[in-house]
């Protein structure tokens, strides 16, 4: 039989009331599919605002996620024949669902850096990326505050 007072773990509250971390959720495949929900409408006629334009037989077509449109080799909008356009839509569907784009995706949520824009802070709340304080303004900022104190 073993002894209880060897079981007794010192630092066993510290770890009861750890919270367990959770894998971070990837939230593309989510937006894959309000992309593919979106070419769906096209395909069926009711092109949701900013995806085809038609001038002079020529469209001007676009792949969006809400109001931004995905980069289609380094190009937000591509002009293709209009008659084509039903094919250019089932193309670009084939790839989508096939994961082709997925960069292209990330790309929209991403800023220079390549921090996603939906990445949570410390508190859990998603945060907005802010540019910084240049060094002039940081240093007017401290010197203002210097004046105030005096």
């Amino acid at each position: 039989m073993a002894d209880w007072k060897s079981l007794i773990m010192s630092d066993g509250k510290k770890e009861f009331l750890a919270k367990p971390e959770k894998p971070p959720v990837d939230p593309t495949p989510k937006r894959r599919q309000k992309v593919l929900e979106g070419i769906d409408k096209v395909l069926a006629g009711s092109a949701p605002r900013g995806w085809i334009k038609t001038n002079n037989n020529i469209a001007q077509v676009s792949v969006r996620l809400g109001s931004r449109p995905l980069s289609l080799d380094g190009a937000t909008e591509v002009y293709i024949p209009a008659e084509r356009s039903g094919d250019f839509y089932k193309a670009i569907k084939a790839d989508l669902a096939a994961g082709k784009l997925d960069d292209a995706i990330k790309a929209l949520f991403e800023d220079k850096a390549g921090k996603s824009a939906g990445d949570k802070g410390g508190n859990g709340k998603k945060t907005r990326i802010l540019p910084g304080w240049s060094p002039e303004r940081r240093a007017r900022h401290e010197a203002k505050k210097a004046a105030k104190a005096k």
